[in-house]
């Protein structure tokens, strides 16, 4: 049964790194596991995939160094913050956006010469850079 002990296994970023030139097969990588390598074609999956907005509980003001809380309960509207709460969000936003803009780029340029194919869905799409 490999393939049920395969499918219980965690799947590791670097394994389709070590096929062989020669070999018959598509690597399938994460973005991550991609940095450094050169493919004659990429397809990036999945940019229609709206990111997590959900607040972070805690966090830190880049500039002032401020520690910032906000817990909010589940079962009525309740909300609990501390500290610059509204800043770091708007910071930590502004961070993950230059990070999918930045793994974005990463993985268009795996491809050499350039050919690279976006594949996402229609419905529910948001747009991947920041204007």
């Amino acid at each position: 049964m490999p393939c049920a002990r395969r499918a219980r296994e965690a799947i590791l970023d670097h394994e389709g790194a070590s096929l062989d030139d020669d070999e018959d097969a598509v690597p399938v990588l994460t973005i991550h596991a991609s940095k450094g390598l050169k493919f004659p074609i990429v397809f990036l999956a999945g940019l229609g995939v709206a990111p997590n907005n959900q607040t972070a509980v805690l966090g830190v003001d880049r500039t002032s160094h401020e520690i910032a809380v906000s817990i909010r309960a589940r079962t009525r509207d309740a909300n609990f913050t501390l500290g610059p709460v509204e800043d770091v969000a708007r910071q930590e936003l502004a961070h993950q956006q230059a990070e999918r803009d930045r793994l974005l780029y990463v993985g268009a340029t795996r491809a050499r010469p350039p050919r690279a194919v976006a594949v996402s869905p229609t419905e529910r799409a948001t747009p991947l850079l920041s204007a």
